[in-house]
């Protein structure tokens, strides 16, 4: 069977609107990846954002090709990615604004990396492009992690949910003792 009879089967059984919702019960962390083109600071919001392997140490995410943002971010050797803290919903209105304009209403600092990093982001991670590749209607851009700068512990991600931001719930979290899954901590 080819691509596309799988594709056509697939939303024969379920349609594009329902796959959406279906998977919009998965909550992502909402990240800003940024790098610098020209001297000048590009980024976009991206819900993607994950770890990929620890050695070597990789990160990435997926751009959607509709994205005006992804093609110029694609042209940056390095990127950082700032997670957002629930308190940082102003930073993805901005990031709806004009691509010259999103690093005008949100505090940044240029890092040792030559690349944009939010302040006081949850977490921060310095990236040099390793490898690039389509992905259906997306592109993966796999990273290379040159450093990891941890934020403010004492605050929340903001996070994807449903198809809305939203807050982690403080009082709906597991006790700190619990380990989850029967992974041993790393520290």
């Amino acid at each position: 069977m080819t691509s596309v009879e799988q594709k056509n089967e697939l939303w024969d059984r379920i349609t594009p609107s329902a796959y959406r919702q279906a998977l919009s019960t998965v909550p992502t962390s909402v990240v800003v990846a940024a790098g610098m083109n020209d001297r000048r600071p590009i980024g976009m919001v991206i819900g993607t954002f994950s770890t990929v392997s620890m050695d070597p140490p990789l990160v990435g995410f997926f751009g959607d090709h509709r994205s005006s943002t992804l093609s110029p971010l694609l042209g940056c050797e390095r990127i950082t990615f700032s997670l957002l803290r629930q308190e940082d919903l102003e930073h993805c209105e901005a990031f709806r604004l004009p691509l010259d304009e999103r690093f005008d209403h949100v505090p940044w600092h240029e890092s040792a990396y030559a690349t944009p990093a939010i302040d006081d982001a949850l977490l921060t991670v310095h990236t040099r492009v390793d490898r690039i590749f389509d992905a259906g209607d997306h592109t993966c851009v796999l990273a290379e992690v040159l450093e990891v700068e941890s934020g403010p512990t004492s605050k929340r991600p903001l996070v994807f949910y449903r198809h809305r931001l939203s807050r982690l719930d403080p009082g709906q979290l597991l006790d700190d003792e619990l380990w989850q899954l029967g992974w041993e901590s790393p520290e």
